[in-house]
């Protein structure tokens, strides 16, 4: 049951990397008081690594697709992981032509370390 929950780790990171890239003006103050972006990709995880185990287990879906359906997930996650230095390139960009205040600018260009890692 552990590699239901693993499975999805990637995907989940990647998306709230792709997130804090996006929208980098209103990422580090989006959930100031409640960790609401946290909270919904932790579900959105929960429940899906929980329904796939409990329809494997039911036997509801096969082992074919349940592997296929992990493939995917890796498969998405390496495809936005990769796009990811050039996303939050992208936005540093934008935000150096349109000349944002330097909390913007410094977390820009966290982001594109980071992807770039």
């Amino acid at each position: 049951s552990g590699m239901f929950g693993t499975a999805y780790n990637l995907f989940t990171l990647t998306v709230e990397r792709l997130i804090a890239s996006i929208i980098v003006d209103r990422y580090e103050n989006l959930c100031n008081n409640f960790p609401l972006l946290g909270i919904l990709l932790f579900l959105a995880h929960w429940s899906i690594s929980t329904s796939i185990m409990y329809l494997s287990y039911q036997d509801i879906i096969s082992n074919e697709v349940l592997i296929i359906s992990i493939l995917t997930s890796v498969i998405l996650s390496i495809i936005l992981f990769a796009l990811l230095p050039r996303i939050s390139e992208y936005v540093y960009k934008r935000q150096m032509d349109q000349r944002f205040g330097s909390v913007r600018r410094y977390q820009s260009i966290e982001n594109l370390r980071s992807a770039t890692v």
